[in-house]
């Protein structure tokens, strides 16, 4: 798990987003580390979840699953980020694990 840190401090830090929902309002997720989902750094698709709170003073307590997809070893490959993932019932009890380990669940 890799938590995001102030490049110039090494504080603790997160990536503030914002998303306009299909409800007409923002979303303003702020994220504030990563867990890869996969042990093969080599594989194509590789699933993660990110870490969420929703403001900048709370901790996180929501994630976020995603996946990227590298295809930069291919002629005119490159490195796509993607939507949910796909995954696996060890991949899914792993997350569960790491989620425990963080007391976000």
């Amino acid at each position: 798990m890799t938590r995001f840190r102030c490049s110039e401090c090494g504080n603790a830090a997160y990536i503030p987003q914002e998303f306009d929902l299909v409800e007409g309002w923002p979303w303003h997720p702020h994220l504030w580390g990563a867990i890869r989902l996969n042990d093969d750094p080599t594989d194509t698709y590789q699933p993660y979840v990110y870490l969420v709170s929703d403001g900048p003073e709370q901790a996180p307590s929501k994630v976020w699953f995603r996946y990227y997809k590298d295809t930069r070893h291919l002629p005119g490959g490159r490195l796509y980020n993607r939507g949910a993932p796909v995954l696996d019932a060890q991949q899914v009890a792993e997350t569960i694990k790491l989620l425990i380990k963080r007391d976000m669940l």
